[in-house]
């Protein structure tokens, strides 16, 4: 009987398909991105100006004394995350977004790295401050010592550059995970006695500013993508029970990392399915339950 037959309810699966084989990501100047390069480059001038003009403070000497004096067994792990802030850390998260084929975000990761490196340079030859040991008193030294100039902290600018710089690429949940490293990279260079918290906060802020100045050259990711060549004719060809054309595969392939764009009534837009997407879909299930059954 026809009442006592338990029908199976096919599941509408979102998926990728030909009609979204032709999307790109929508990249645009944001306007924040002013606000951001236009206070990062005014909080570059202050730091620098105190670090130009006055000596090292109480307070910076006694943070200082207290990063720098905790155990000695934090070096190893400090280290490993202080390299984020090297010169090779530029080209390896380039080549890292290249290898996940984010070729623009490869190429603006090396703009953002190469640019705060040398201007970090730059800056130190400007202000002319030297590293804390030849400063303060009784500073611990770990690992090799540094040289040169200590104003601006050249590890926490490019760190600081390659978070800013990468985040409106990034999933929402691990943006903060990426802002903590910079964090930790500028903590380790205080531990390890190469910078005063000064330099480290003139490096943050110069880092923050290059990345903001990258985005407005090149853009950041809008949430939204152009829509795909095959939009309307992929439609008419899905199957009318499973709700997926011949061919399409029933989960598309997600890195749960970097960002996604979904689409919207206006395009596409990032972040789950639109209002207008879950109304077509619950109506398109219901439709299938009413189907009558064959034979």
């Amino acid at each position: 009987m026809a009442g006592n037959v338990n029908r199976e309810r096919l599941p509408v699966v979102p998926a990728a398909t030909p009609a979204t084989a032709g999307q790109r990501t929508l990249y645009v100047r944001h306007p924040g991105d002013v606000i951001r390069f236009a206070l990062g480059a005014v909080l570059v001038a202050a730091c620098s100006m105190v670090a130009a003009l006055e000596s090292v403070s109480g307070v910076e000497t006694g943070l200082f004394h207290a990063v720098n004096s905790l155990p000695s067994w934090l070096y190893g792990p400090l280290w490993l995350v202080m390299q984020l802030g090297s010169f090779g850390a530029i080209f390896a998260v380039a080549a890292l977004a290249a290898l996940l084929r984010r070729f623009r975000l490869a190429l603006e990761l090396l703009a953002a790295g190469l640019l705060a490196y040398y201007s970090a340079k730059g800056l130190k030859d400007l202000v002319d401050r030297a590293r804390p040991a030849a400063l303060i008193n009784d500073v611990i030294v770990r690992g090799p010592a540094s040289h040169g100039l200590g104003y601006p902290s050249g590890h926490a600018a490019v760190s600081f550059a390659l978070a800013a710089t990468a985040v409106p690429f990034l999933a929402r949940r691990w943006r903060r995970v990426i802002w903590a490293l910079p964090l930790t990279v500028g903590f380790a260079r205080v531990f390890v006695g190469a910078h005063l918290s000064l330099d480290v906060a003139g490096g943050f802020a110069l880092g923050w500013t290059v990345g903001a100045l990258v985005h407005l050259v090149a853009g950041a990711p809008s949430g939204r993508v152009t829509p795909g060549p095959g939009a309307g004719g992929a439609a008419a060809g899905r199957d009318r029970r499973g709700g997926r054309a011949p061919g399409e595969s029933g989960r598309a392939r997600v890195n749960p990392v970097l960002r996604r764009d979904r689409p919207g009534r206006h395009g596409v837009r990032q972040g789950g399915r639109s209002r207008p997407a879950r109304r077509r879909h619950a109506v398109q299930a219901v439709a299938l339950d009413r189907l009558p059954e064959p034979g």
